[in-house]
């Protein structure tokens, strides 16, 4: 899959190199194949990036859950929601620092989880157990399909999982257009983003699958084992981590660890709500501008030429209208309801646009 990404990555990188301000994806569409491709590509992108930003603030509130198991949790969506918009209100230069900050606490939750797992799984070598003991049958059986049939769908299933995780391989052609030297740095940077994130989760992958079987995560999922003093009390989406399950069970000494992820998680999720308010925006902007949605989502502030050269001009239409999806949010805290299951409901959009294009 990370292949498939590559190429993906380095052609839209190259075209993007030479056509900096073509309007991104969509405008490549328009000049290599046809306008009818960059319409298309355009709203399905938007949409995309539009529906999973209530999904990313109910995933944040509901790992306040964690600290704060309170059924209501109407306080945090609206903490969040200004989280998610206050970088993308302010223009590219703004923003970009502020991803910053969020992609070293990410880096740092990456490392400090491998950290842990490395831990764990040399106490099972000095105890003279197998880490790689939970690997034994290697192949699930998906919905529980019994034979060959189970294990091909339980295949199929993680395969779509990890197309997923690469979603945003296109950002570096979207924000091309406000970079200074955009034809030099936009390659490079490019080729770097595809390694980095092919590394990150081949070793984090390779280390959850050492730390607990696969039948604890399923039964926290489905409660059919509440009698279990180790399993959480609720169904918060933390609850189906192995990397947390496994903190969990290694007793108290490990509750800074984990209290510290669940933080790192938090500005994590509101991170990606905050890239998908500006991608969204941009892709609005695009079709505006290449005749595919109406003029005034084209509309910018402040529009003057110190702001372009300063990276400080916001599309202010697209990003009300695509902030207007995160409302959508307050469906997690209606009572009588669940968190979880709200923020799938929600999120579920989001696979049947992945193989639909950039």
């Amino acid at each position: 899959m990370s292949s498939v990404v590559y190429g993906l990555v380095v052609s839209s990188a190259e075209m993007v190199s030479v056509y900096p301000y073509c309007r991104g994806t969509v405008g490549l569409a328009d000049r290599f194949v046809d306008p009818a491709l960059g319409f298309a590509m355009g709203w399905n992108a938007w949409f995309h990036w539009g529906i999973v930003i209530p999904s990313q603030i109910a995933a944040a509130t509901s790992l306040i859950k964690y600290w704060h198991p309170s059924p209501q949790l109407a306080w945090a969506v609206p903490s969040v929601f200004i989280l998610l918009t206050s970088g993308s209100v302010f223009g590219a230069r703004v923003y970009g620092e502020l991803e910053s900050v969020f992609a070293l606490i990410k880096l740092f939750a990456v490392v400090l989880l491998v950290a842990v797992a490395i831990v764990f799984d040399s106490k099972d070598v000095a105890d003279n157990r197998s880490p790689f003991r939970f690997w034994n049958p290697p192949f699930a059986q998906y919905l529980d399909i019994p034979g060959p049939k189970g294990r091909f769908l339980g295949f199929c299933a993680v395969f779509v999982q990890a197309a997923i995780s690469f979603f945003g391989t296109e950002i570096p052609s979207i924000i091309a257009g406000e970079l200074k030297d955009a034809p030099r740095v936009i390659y490079p940077v490019a080729k770097r983003l595809w390694m980095r994130l092919s590394i990150i989760y081949l070793v984090a992958v390779f280390v959850a699958g050492t730390l607990v079987p696969r039948e604890v995560l399923q039964a926290q999922r489905d409660h059919i084992n509440p009698n279990d003093p180790n399993s959480p009390e609720n169904d918060a989406p933390w609850a189906s981590s192995p990397f947390l399950t496994a903190l969990h069970r290694a007793g108290s000494k490990y509750n800074w660890v984990a209290n510290l992820c669940i933080a790192c998680f938090i500005t994590s999720a509101a991170s990606a709500a905050s890239t998908e308010v500006f991608l969204s925006a941009r892709y609005l902007y695009f079709l505006a501008k290449a005749g595919h949605a109406p003029k005034f989502f084209g509309a910018v502030w402040p529009n003057t030429e110190e702001a372009k050269q300063k990276g400080a001009i916001v599309p202010w239409v697209g990003v009300l209208t695509t902030v207007a999806f995160a409302t959508m949010s307050w469906l997690c805290v209606r009572p009588g309801d669940n968190t979880k299951s709200e923020m799938e409901k929600v999120g579920s959009f989001a696979p049947r646009r992945a193989f639909l294009g950039p």
